[in-house]
Parts: structure tokens; C-alpha cells; sequence
């Protein structure tokens, strides 16, 4: 029974699987006597809620992030002590904001990004019982009943947060160097209510991590360090280790704080971590330190924006983009670069989304007298790795072919050639087949490259090894004609791959850009692809989430996840190759996309269940298939 009392086969699972210091507080809770059983779970409900907020506050500072309720146990920190309700809030703010850019947290993204989610409902009920508890003098009775229900709130809590048994809290033990490279990081486990922690796998990662440092090892391969907001302390009492949450700054900036997780008057004062961590407000990862560039009031608020419900305006639509992107722009304070996030408007500046803001930049406006292509341009190059290449923001900081196209691509459509031609060897190297196996696997890599070194680098060598995987992953009829193409290189060998309209309309759009790209030399002509195109209009434009995974060592991925805006992508492929432009689907596909933009920027959702706000790659690939119909239409 979900919402029954927590009796000792819960418990157990609790205690095994949970991280240490809720599965602590289920024991304590568990073997206390019948006078103290209140005291002790309205402890593991705190336990419960500042693990839930220190998963938002590491994710929030990794990314450099401050929504309000995480702003709010800023603020508390520095003059107060964070109330319960302000790590509730934090956990709620966090799990908000990763909901909606779409990035995972762990599963608390899920479970706690809704503010009528369940779990917000069940956290919000034990809080309340926690202030009455403090507020109150009652008798054994009303005690009595009160832990019958913070037990039926609790057990439905912790069932919601079922998630935490599959996070992996760490402390670092060492770092050793590898021939080949990279470091393999041995760790401890912060899990089980055994005080000492336990051994756990090993894995590869090309840097060093801090030792003696708690981390969260999350499933995408992100490594959210979990230190200043726990540390580990031997304990004084008996053997093995004990957890500290992080309280308040002391007066006068002397140090922080730290609670123990089980005993309130048990507290320590680190006063060097502020010379280790510059993470509290005033240094280079402060959330001020990205600020918004200049955008004029007439831009902000451009005249005739409300565009006409008859035909497609492109020039009001591009001035409302234009608006919007310099709205969103950022520049960091300390380096001076400017760029945009690939979650428009929110900070840090990122290598994917200043690449794609470049490319919607070079589409709406490309001589607007604020706008310094050069210095985009600029700060994009500055994102190089030492190799030359790029990678995105969830991946190993090793180029990447990915990543590394998508800055090209934008380098091309910039007309800056200099440096385009400056990283063509790095990139070739990222594309020989022995190198990197994902992408010779994926389409959706074989369709970033492709199109990017025939762009690039026409008479490369690699060209057509590329173009024959591409076309070698198509799904062909009897009569050997193309008809579709699914997420995988080798759709026969994989059970998962189905027949992908998103892929077919990027793989069918990077053969003819190559084909044309190289004078008809490399490539597959148009005719060849009519059987694909009819296939495409028959099938459901439906939105599409994939993943990238590059193996990490034992049992880790590295994860690139990609979201495809499929009605756009089919629309254009689709005008590309000639399909009549007055087609009913086409009609329709163009005139949703045209309507459903908020102030030149568009949101992403799959199948009307999750949606993204305003990722950048939404907006380009709607601008470029509206081009694309404008285009069409303008010959009938």
C-alpha cells in the first residue's frame, strides 16, 4: 500500500538502496523507541528534503543557473540559516528549470518539475507537519496521531523519490593517470546506512576530480560536485564517516557552517573553502556574471509586429527574431565574450547555442548596426579545445564531430573562411573511421558531417566514405530504390530501429547539399530520393528525442541528446525536392509552424506531453523551413 505506515520491509529497501544519509535516517528511525519514533521521521523527512535540494543547488551551480527559489536560499544563506521551506524550494526551483530546458537531474527533473506534482504535494504535507511540530506543545495523543500521518506522507514520498536509489552520491579516492590518457577515478559509495562507504566501480575520465570530494554521478555523464553543500567528516565516536549539510555563512566572512545530518548541536566551521570554491556569489561563476547585451527600446518593442493571419511575412518575423535574439544575447563579464545559451535567455554563453545563434543571425539579420557577427565569431573561436575542434556542454571535454560541425556549419554561413579552413585537418581527424564509432553508427552524425566537409572541404578523401555509410544505412525497396532511413547506420543489426521521417528528411536534405556542393560528384541526385519523398508524405511528423551515447569507462555513457523538430525538417526537405508547395500537409505543417512562434522564437514539445522552452535549434530549423516555402511559393 503506497500510503501506508513506514513499516520495516519498506525500510529496508530505504536502507539498502537510498543514499547514506536517508538510509541513516530510516535506521535511526526504525530502531527508535515509541516516545522519540516522531523526532526521528520528521528527521528523515528533512533528511529526504535537503538531499532533494542539494541535488538542485549542484546541478543549478554547475550549469551557473539562479531561478528564484534557488536565488531565495542564496540570499538566506548569506544572512540567515536556510529554513526547511527554503531547501524545498530550492529542490523545487531547481527540478523546475531543468524540466523545462529539458536537461535530466537525476529523475528529480520528473518527479519534482511540476509545481502540482505528487511529490510536491507529499514534501509540502511533511513540512507543514515538521513546522507544527516546532510550533507546538501537544500532547502524547496528538503526537500519536501525527506520526501515523507524517508516516503515510513519508512512505509516499520516499516512493515518488524512487529515483534516488539509482543516483550515485561518491567521494573521490584517487586519480590515476592512464598511458593512453585521462585519469581512472576510483571512488567510495555514499549509499546504504553503513557509515563506512562503500567500495563502488571505477571509471575512465580524461581530467583529474578532486579528491576527498563528494560528487553526483549522474546517468548522462555529468559530474555535479556536491561539495561546498556536503562534506565528510571522520566521526568522533566510532569508526567510519560522517555527513555535514551546509548551514550558513558565518559573520564577517570568517567561513561556513555545517550541520550534522543527525545531530543539530554538532556542528564545524570550514574557514578555507571560500579560498577553494568560488561559488557563493562573487567570483567567475557568479549568476551576475553573464549580463544581458544592448538591445534598443524599438527593438524591444518593434512597430507592425503583429504579423497578418493571410500570407507569411517573413520581414516582420525576422525583425521580432532579431529582437528576441538580442534580447536573449549574453556577454560573460569576464572574458568579454558574447553568445547565446542553447536554452535562449538563461545563462552561461554555450558553444551549440552561439553556433546556432550565429546561423539565425546570418538568416534575420545580418546587418543590424548592433549586431557584431565578427565578435560571436570571436567568442566561438575562443571555445576551442586545444586540438582545435569543439564539443557541447554535456560532453567529455574531447572534440567531438557533432559539436565540432555545428561551429563549422556556422563558420561557413558567416563566410568566414580563414578560420574555417584553420580547423578542417582537427575535424578530418575526428571523422576517420577507427576514431570514433558513434558516428559511423548514428545517422544523425552522418548527417552533420556530411553536409559540413562537403561545405568545408569538397575534395576531402573522407567525403565519400561518409556519403556511402549515409546512403549504405538507407532502407531500400526490392528494386533497391530508397525509401527511409531510421536513427541507426545498420537498422538490420539494431531491434530498436523503426522507420524515422526526422531522419529521412536530414539524411535525404545532406545528400543533396553534397551532391550540389560538389558539382554533382559525390552525392545522390534527386531522382534517386522521389521514392523516399512520397514515402515521407505519407508518414506522422511527429516529434523525436534521441540519444547519443559514447561509453565512459565501466557502465557510464557520455550522452548527447538531440530533440528533432520533425515538421520542420520534413517541410523543407520535402520544398527541396520539389514536392508543390500547396500541398495540403505542407500547407498545414507551414502554416502551424508560422503561427506558433512566441516573438520570433519557437518552443519544441514531444507529443504535446514535455515542452521545451525556446531552445535555439527550434528556432533555425522553423526559420529555414519557412524560407524554404516562401521560396517555393514564390514561383506559383
Amino acid at each position: 500500500m503506497v500510503n501506508g505506515p513506514l513499516d520495516d520491509a519498506f525500510l529496508r529497501e530505504v536502507r539498502e538502496e537510498f543514499p547514506s544519509p536517508i538510509a541513516q535516517a530510516a535506521r535511526r528511525f526504525q530502531a527508535a523507541p515509541e516516545g522519540s519514533r516522531l523526532v526521528e521521521a520528521l528527521n528523515l523527512g528533512q533528511t529526504l528534503i535537503v538531499t532533494l535540494g542539494t541535488i538542485a543547488l549542484a546541478w543549478c551551480q554547475y550549469r551557473e543557473l539562479r531561478p528564484d527559489g534557488v536565488q531565495n536560499w542564496h540570499e538566506r544563506f548569506q544572512k540567515h540559516a536556510p529554513t526547511l521551506g527554503d531547501w524545498l524550494g530550492a529542490a523545487r526551483a531547481g527540478a523546475r528549470q531543468a524540466a523545462e530546458i529539458g536537461v535530466p537531474l537525476s529523475g528529480l527533473d520528473k518527479a519534482l518539475g511540476a509545481s502540482d506534482s505528487p511529490l510536491s504535494i507529499e514534501l509540502e504535507e511533511v513540512l507543514k507537519l515538521r513546522n507544527r511540530y516546532v510550533r507546538s506543545s501537544a500532547g502524547q495523543g496528538a503526537q500519536t496521531v501525527r506520526l501515523a500521518t507524517l508516516e503515510r506522507h513519508l512512505r509516499s514520498a520516499l516512493r515518488r523519490c524512487g529515483f534516488l536509489a539509482d543516483t550515485r552520491f561518491v567521494i573521490i579516492e584517487a586519480n590515476e593517470p592512464q598511458r593512453r590518457g585521462g585519469f581512472r577515478i576510483a571512488v567510495r559509495a555514499v549509499a546504504g546506512d553503513n557509515p563506512i562507504f562503500l567500495p563502488a566501480p571505477s571509471f575512465l575520465y580524461p581530467k583529474a576530480l578532486f579528491s576527498k570530494t563528494l560528487y553526483l554521478l549522474q546517468e548522462p555523464g555529468d559530474h555535479l560536485e556536491v561539495a561546498p553543500f556536503w562534506i565528510v567528516r571522520e566521526a568522533k565516536l566510532h569508526n567510519g564517516w560522517e555527513l555535514f549539510y551546509l548551514n550558513r555563512r558565518v559573520a564577517k566572512g570568517k567561513g561556513y557552517e555545517y550541520l550534522n545530518f543527525f545531530r543539530p548541536d554538532d556542528t564545524l566551521v570550514d574557514h578555507d573553502l571560500s579560498k577553494a570554491f568560488d561559488w557563493s556569489g562573487e567570483g567567475r561563476r557568479s549568476a551576475g556574471r553573464y549580463k544581458q547585451a544592448r538591445s534598443p527600446e524599438s527593438l524591444r518593442n518593434p512597430v507592425g509586429s503583429a504579423l497578418p493571419s493571410d500570407r507569411i511575412d517573413l520581414s516582420a518575423l525576422f525583425q521580432q527574431t532579431t529582437a528576441s535574439m538580442m534580447e536573449a544575447m549574453r556577454v560573460d563579464e569576464t572574458t568579454g565574450a558574447k553568445g547565446w545559451n542553447h536554452h535562449l535567455g538563461l545563462p552561461p554563453i554555450t558553444t551549440l547555442g552561439t553556433a546556432f545563434g550565429l546561423r539565425i543571425m546570418s538568416i534575420v539579420s545580418s546587418r543590424f548596426s548592433l549586431f557584431r557577427g565578427d565578435e560571436i565569431v570571436d567568442s566561438l573561436w575562443r571555445h576551442r579545445l586545444p586540438d582545435g575542434t569543439w564539443h557541447c556542454r554535456s560532453q567529455l571535454p574531447t572534440g567531438r564531430p557533432e559539436a565540432t560541425a555545428w561551429v563549422l556549419l556556422a563558420l561557413c554561413e558567416r563566410y568566414d573562411w580563414a578560420r574555417a579552413r584553420e580547423a578542417r585537418r582537427p575535424f578530418e581527424r575526428l571523422l576517420q573511421p577507427d576514431h570514433d564509432r558513434a558516428l559511423w553508427s548514428h545517422v544523425l552524425s552522418l548527417t552533420l558531417a556530411v553536409p559540413t566537409l562537403s561545405t568545408l572541404a569538397p575534395d576531402s578523401a573522407l567525403l565519400e566514405r561518409l556519403v556511402w555509410a549515409l546512403e549504405d544505412a538507407a532502407v531500400r525497396d526490392r528494386q533497391g530504390r530508397i525509401l527511409y532511413w531510421t536513427p541507426y547506420a545498420r537498422p538490420a543489426e539494431d531491434p530498436e530501429a523503426v522507420p524515422s521521417p526526422a531522419h529521412t528528411a536530414r539524411a535525404m536534405l545532406a545528400l543533396r547539399h553534397c551532391w550540389r556542393a560538389t558539382d554533382r560528384r559525390v552525392g545522390t541526385a534527386p531522382q534517386e530520393l522521389e521514392t523516399a519523398a512520397r514515402w515521407l508524405l505519407d508518414q506522422p511528423w511527429d516529434n523525436l528525442y534521441e540519444e547519443i551515447r559514447r561509453p565512459i569507462g565501466v557502465d557510464r555513457f557520455e550522452v548527447l541528446a538531440t530533440r528533432h523538430f520533425t515538421s520542420a525538417w520534413v517541410a523543407r526537405a520535402l520544398l527541396e525536392f520539389g514536392v508543390d508547395p500547396r500541398d495540403q500537409r505542407i500547407r498545414s505543417a507551414i502554416g502551424e509552424l508560422y503561427t506558433s512562434h512566441r516573438d520570433g522564437l519557437w518552443d519544441w514539445d514531444l507529443s504535446g506531453h514535455r515542452r521545451i522552452a525556446r531552445p535555439v535549434w527550434a528556432t533555425l530549423d522553423a526559420l529555414r523551413a519557412l524560407e524554404a516555402y516562401v521560396r517555393r511559393a514564390s514561383r506559383f
